[in-house]
């Protein structure tokens, strides 16, 4: 999903040191404004621009064992755009790293077959036992970004990262 616009009368100005150099204000040792260029950003990305997610969960019971199931989750985003935080819209076209995990699960069904009589089988309809882990390749993917600014007004750009690799063992009991 391409989502991008094109401001009419959009531009900035750059400007440039008698040495050549661009201007940054703040940053720049000498700041005397010998030249100037007026840009045109064109197309800018909005926020959902992500030009493609995919997902996928493939889930099976193992042939002669059908009380044993495994099941694996992937999903995959590209890259969506970011910028300082600021009213200049040209700015926002940065790009934080692609989404990707991959999940695997496996679950024992006490229950599955019907025909022994025990005390499981009279008290509960289900009993099930899953482990899961999370994020199986333990990648390190970005949430957001958070802009931290010093003492002399400088941005910086601070990744906020979700979880890593998390494992979950859980009993499913129902009446």
């Amino acid at each position: 999903m391409r989502t991008r616009e094109d401001l009419r009368n959009d531009s900035y100005k750059e400007y440039y040191n008698a040495a050549g150099e661009k201007i940054i204000f703040g940053y720049s040792d000498d700041q005397i404004v010998v030249d100037s260029t007026t840009i045109y950003p064109g197309f800018i990305p909005k926020p959902t621009d992500q030009w493609l997610t995919f997902g996928a969960l493939v889930q099976d019971q193992m042939p002669g064992f059908e009380r044993f199931t495994v099941q694996m989750g992937l999903q995959y985003g590209s890259r969506l755009p970011y910028g300082p935080p600021d009213l200049n819209r040209y700015k926002d076209t940065l790009r934080m790293k692609s989404y990707f995990r991959v999940d695997i699960g496996m679950s024992y069904d006490l229950l599955y077959e019907k025909k022994k009589e025990s005390f499981f089988r009279k008290t509960f309809t289900d009993a099930i036992l899953s482990f899961e882990v999370f994020n199986l390749l333990g990648i390190n993917n970005v949430l957001s970004k958070q802009w931290i600014q010093d003492v002399e007004g400088k941005y910086y750009s601070i990744p906020n990262y979700l979880t890593q690799r998390r494992f979950n063992l859980k009993l499913i009991l129902r009446f």
